[in-house]
């Protein structure tokens, strides 16, 4: 800096009221002696009303078959498609099949339709959204129905 001042952006309050000079040299340790101790407290975390519910609820529909197949079923949050599946089959009377694959468990069976030939069971979120992902893959969000759906193609 020209002029013959001192450049304060390179200068620190000091602890005594006194001014100290930055240097890259300035440890931890110095800065600590020049500014005092810093007590931290923990922070207190108080649960947000936006927060995701503990439990969510999932209405799971199959239009394909007769009775229709209309239940809410109750899963823990970030629970998978296959987790409801698997929930509705315990408390619902609902019944699926799956196989196997790479890709995950492929839906064969719904309330004892088994799929044929040039056919699938659509995963839809409603109202008609095609889901981008398999049952294990997919997590429903809390209110959600989801739509299986007998597909030829």
């Amino acid at each position: 800096m020209e002029g013959g001042g001192p450049d304060w952006s390179q200068c620190l309050q000091g602890k005594e009221g006194g001014l100290a000079t930055r240097s890259p040299a300035l440890t931890l340790a110095d800065a600590s002696s020049l500014l005092g101790t810093v007590m931290l407290e923990p922070a207190m975390v108080t649960p947000s009303q936006t927060e995701a519910p503990e439990v969510i609820q999932v209405t799971l529909t199959v239009p394909s078959v007769l009775p229709r197949y209309t239940h809410s079923i109750h899963v823990p949050a970030g629970s998978s498609l296959e987790d409801v599946l698997k929930k509705a089959k315990e408390l619902r009377g609902f019944t699926y099949g799956t196989q196997a694959t790479l890709s995950g468990p492929y839906l064969t069976s719904v309330m004892g339709k088994v799929v044929g030939e040039r056919e699938f069971w659509q995963l839809i979120r409603a109202p008609d959204t095609p889901l981008l992902q398999g049952i294990a893959d997919y997590r429903p969000q809390n209110g959600e129905t989801i739509e299986l759906r007998l597909v030829a193609w």
